[in-house]
């Protein structure tokens, strides 16, 4: 609507007639309006029920924030637990698989114990495999012998995805036969050296970290049944290379009479764990530790 005043026409709504000037209009302030005469600033009541709509959609549109932001700090505390759940679940997870790995290591190395000690071939090692470790010494409360694991050489990676679950490719006769071999070989010789792996011209004995502790449960046994299945396979080679005459080594003689790798028991050793420790490290210079736990070839 166009309100006019005096001596000005289509004077705007929200202006009046000026009274000093009659031909001017004067705007009318806030929640007002000109009167019919356009003489006048009058209320405005629709103006004013304008007002309070106004106010009234900003009160909602604060509501509604106000419940957004907490809806989202829900969400965000929601995803916060959420996070954490996943994060416990993965640690307890990667934890489990670490546990399959070290208990897998200890087989390996329970395995790579004797045949190693058979193929350096001196008396005192062959001794040593014939009962000269105890089972606690691959036990899951210290991990002492995963201080020997070759872990530039055997990753995880290599570890999972390589080599088998069990300990069948290093248990085979004709793969045991090869350690034999390098043992016989090397048994005249007294001044054989033992090889050991070094990285800038230091011995790698040392761990990167902490220890990490393995399952107990059915640790022993495995490492027992693996054991056996290695001692069976050296002591019948034993007796079938001897039963066919000719000049044996020491390690085919060691073990054609009968003996064969074993684990004592706790305290059975004649070795104490300190000592069983230091046999240990010997073996695991040598370079057909790394070879065997990797299921190759021993060297000679």
């Amino acid at each position: 609507m166009v309100g006019v005043v005096r001596g000005k026409p289509n004077a705007r709504t929200t202006r009046s007639g000026n009274p000093t000037d009659k031909t001017k209009c004067i705007k009318c302030p806030p929640l007002t309006k000109p009167d019919p005469t356009k003489t006048l600033c009058i209320k405005d009541d629709d103006a004013n029920k304008e007002d309070k709509k106004k106010q009234y959609e900003d009160k909602i549109k604060k509501k509604i924030k106000e419940k957004f932001n907490k809806f989202k700090e829900k969400i965000k505390e929601r995803l916060e637990k959420k996070k954490e759940k996943k994060s416990k679940e993965w640690e307890e997870k990667d934890k489990k698989r670490q546990d399959k790995r070290n208990q897998k290591k200890f087989r390996r190395m329970a395995v790579c114990s004797p045949a190693v000690a058979a193929a350096i071939g001196t008396t005192a090692m062959l001794e040593l495999a014939d009962g000269g470790f105890s089972e606690d010494l691959f036990d899951s409360i210290d991990s002492d012998m995963l201080e020997f694991w070759p872990r530039n050489e055997i990753d995880d990676d290599f570890l999972d995805k390589t080599l088998p679950d069990d300990e069948s490719d290093i248990t085979k006769e004709e793969y045991v036969n090869e350690f034999l071999e390098v043992g016989d070989a090397a048994s005249g010789n007294l001044k054989r050296s033992i090889e050991k792996r070094t990285i800038n011209g230091t011995v790698e004995m040392t761990l990167e970290n902490i220890k990490p502790a393995v399952e107990k449960r059915g640790l022993f046994d495995d490492i027992a049944k693996v054991l056996a299945q290695i001692g069976r396979a050296i002591a019948s080679l034993a007796r079938s290379r001897a039963g066919k005459g000719g000049a044996v080594g020491k390690p085919t003689k060691y073990f054609s009479e009968g003996k064969k790798p074993t684990l004592k028991k706790p305290g059975e050793s004649k070795f104490t764990r300190a000592q069983q420790k230091d046999k240990a490290k010997e073996i695991s210079q040598n370079k057909n530790w790394k070879n065997c736990l990797r299921g190759e070839k021993p060297q000679k």
